[in-house]
């Protein structure tokens, strides 16, 4: 595991909605190209922000 590796539990800055947010990464999986996707928590009654 590298020292830049996100995992669920992490906080991590988005920008969404045109302002900068914070959350909580709830989930992580790669696409089959390799990239990284991230769900993440922004607010307890908003869905989920996939990124």
């Amino acid at each position: 595991m590298s020292d830049e590796e996100i995992l669920p539990g992490d906080i991590v800055a988005v920008h969404h909605a045109g302002s900068r947010r914070e959350g909580l990464v709830v989930a992580t999986s790669d696409d089959h190209l390799g990239r990284r996707t991230l769900e993440v928590q922004l607010e307890p009654t908003e869905p989920l922000y996939r990124t």
